[in-house]
């Protein structure tokens, strides 16, 4: 019985763990691209994840979370912020008509 509880108690902080760490992933994800220009954080991802494994391991580690490799691997820009993004919309065909 002891070991049961024992067992229960370690997962359930394996899984606090693991939610901290997603948590301060997605934060740290966010300041970056915030702090950055998109096109510099894609054009140097391998810096990219180095700095955010760095700053994901200096914010988890009083909780026991190590963190090995960070990868960003795929950047989608939400529709809202694609003409943002390519600058000036450009005229539709109707208004250049006149």
């Amino acid at each position: 019985m002891e070991h049961d509880l024992l067992h229960e108690r370690n997962l359930a902080i394996k899984r606090r763990q693991w939610r901290v760490a997603d948590r301060v992933s997605q934060t740290s994800l966010r300041e970056m691209i915030g702090s950055s220009m998109l096109s510099a954080l894609l054009s140097e991802r391998t810096a990219a994840d180095e700095l955010l494994r760095g700053e994901i391991g200096r914010k988890t580690a009083d909780w026991g979370i190590s963190v090995k490799s960070v990868e960003i691997r795929d950047v989608a820009i939400p529709v809202a912020l694609q003409m943002p993004c390519r600058g000036k919309p450009r005229p539709s065909a109707r208004s250049r008509r006149g």
